[in-house]
Parts: structure tokens; sequence; C-alpha cells
């Protein structure tokens, strides 16, 4: 017999999709931000946190595909959300705030590097909340091999950025306000992969995610609902 469609499992396809275009935006929209800063508007860096917003949200409406899903696809889309809320928040409010410390005193201990302190933290936490809710979020609807490139591709970068919080608050240097780099080879080439981990990365989850969606099946069964 032929097999009816399923409006919940095209949202998924659906969902996976937006979220691989987020993801390929973000790639590009990074280097060229770094290698030629003014030829983009800056502004065009929310087009990846919506795309990401609105894949999650479809997957999460496809939920109803597969029964034991539905609850770590609620968990994982409120992780996105809360994620890049409080990353909306940072931009508008926190970098503002931030930058009235500019020209201070910026010994240990003072209001200044308490405020380099929290902004290292709050920025690390909105990636850890964005990384584990895109994981959630994907975790019952992938086979093992798609599951392993996403897990990986996100763990290590998060593993990367968090590396890197730590060292600059560990090699804070009070006479410059941050971390001497030419006095720290170390860290400096840490600072310099920073492009190219987050590509490879980048390009890890988005291969998981392609196989994941070329794997989610095109119709199922009315009141049948296996992980795939």
């Amino acid at each position: 017999m032929p097999q009816v469609k399923d409006p919940a499992v095209s949202k998924t396809k659906t969902g996976l999709l937006v979220l691989v275009v987020g993801i390929l935006f973000a790639s590009a929209f990074a280097p060229l931000t770094a290698l030629l800063p003014a030829l983009l508007d800056p502004r065009l860096a929310y087009v990846a946190p919506v795309a990401l917003l609105a894949g999650a949200a479809l997957v999460f409406v496809g939920r109803r595909a597969w029964p034991e899903h539905r609850r770590s696809a609620l968990v994982g889309l409120a992780l996105i959300v809360a994620g890049e809320a409080s990353a909306t928040v940072f931009a508008f409010l926190g970098t503002p705030y931030f930058q009235t410390f500019q020209g201070q005193p910026t010994g240990t201990g003072s209001p200044y590097h308490n405020a380099y302190v929290l902004r290292l933290a709050w920025d690390a936490a909105n990636f850890a909340l964005v990384t584990a809710g895109i994981l959630l979020l994907v975790w019952k609807i992938t086979s093992h091999a798609p599951r392993r490139l996403i897990v990986g591709g996100n763990l290590i970068f998060l593993a990367y950025y968090l590396a890197g919080s730590v060292l600059s608050v560990v090699l804070y240097d009070p006479t410059l306000g941050g971390v001497d780099l030419g006095a720290q080879p170390g860290v400096r080439l840490l600072f310099d992969l920073f492009l190219p981990i987050f590509l490879i990365t980048n390009a890890l989850v988005v291969l998981g995610l392609v196989v994941a969606r070329w794997r989610v099946p095109a119709s199922a069964h009315a009141g049948q609902a296996s992980p795939i």
C-alpha cells in the first residue's frame, strides 16, 4: 500500500534544511566580516540566529511524528530560545554597558575587570545554551552517523570557545585590560585558530544535518512512530 505523507515529517525536514541554511550563512558571514569588515552591514549577523530559531521551531512542530522525541524537542527549543534571547540582550544592553568602563582602571578586582569577566562568562553561557539546545533538538531523530557529526562539531567548538574564555581570565593582564597576545604565543595561536575551527566544526554539523535530513523518511504510517 502507498504510504501517506506525514505533514509532521515534512516540517521536520524543512526545519533541518533551515538550520543548515542558518549555519551556512554564519560560516560565510564570519570570514567576510573578519577579512573585509566594511563590506557587509553588521545587522546581517542577525540572519543566522533568526534562521536557527525558525529551523528549531519547525523541527519542534514536527515532533508529533515521533512521540519519544517530544520532550527533548521541547527542552532543545527552550534552550535555543533562551540562548539567543540572552545573546540579543547582551548585544543591545550588555555591550554598551561594558563600554562605559573603557578608560577606567583595569586592575584585578576593578569594575572594568569584573565587567570583563562577566562579559566572557555571559557569552560562553549563551554558546553553551544554544549548543545544548541543538543537540537535544535533533537527538531523537538522527541515526548514529549524523549524530556523531553533529555532536562532534558542536562540542569541539564549544570546548575550544570555553578554553579561550578560561585562558582570557587566567592570563588577564591588569595593565592592558585583557590578554597580552604578544607575550603569549600559545594564546595567540589559539585565537588565530578561531576562524578555521569555526568553519571546520560548522562543516561537520552541516554534513550531519544534511545526512540526518536525507535519512528522515518522506512519509510515515499513521499511528506508527519509530526512531530513525
